[in-house]
């Protein structure tokens, strides 16, 4: 879960991007992904169905692993993680 930062951008305060708690190898019933519960609280808050469904998009990514969010000022802010590729064997060929 990320840790409170305490400096801050613009005065605003901001988190540690984190991964969805599924990809840390800790996925329990008893771990609460705070990121997971206020992204889905933002889509039920959303005005439109335009910001629905980005923020809807944002964290289907988050719990596919597919990218990391930190907060600032209490909006999310994500990058986009690069997963391993798997090692190639000396008898796969390079192409197919």
């Amino acid at each position: 879960m990320p840790e409170r930062d305490d400096s801050s951008i613009d005065g605003m305060p901001k988190t540690a991007f984190a991964l969805h708690v599924s990809c840390s190898g800790q996925a329990s019933k008893a771990v609460v992904d705070f990121t997971e519960r206020k992204l889905v609280h933002a889509a039920k808050r959303a005005t439109s169905n335009k910001v629905r469904n980005n923020i809807m998009t944002l964290l289907r990514s988050y719990c596919n692993g597919l990218v990391a969010i930190a907060w600032t000022g209490g909006t999310p802010v994500f990058h986009r993680v690069e997963k391993p590729k798997r090692k190639q064997s000396m008898l796969e060929p390079d192409c197919k």
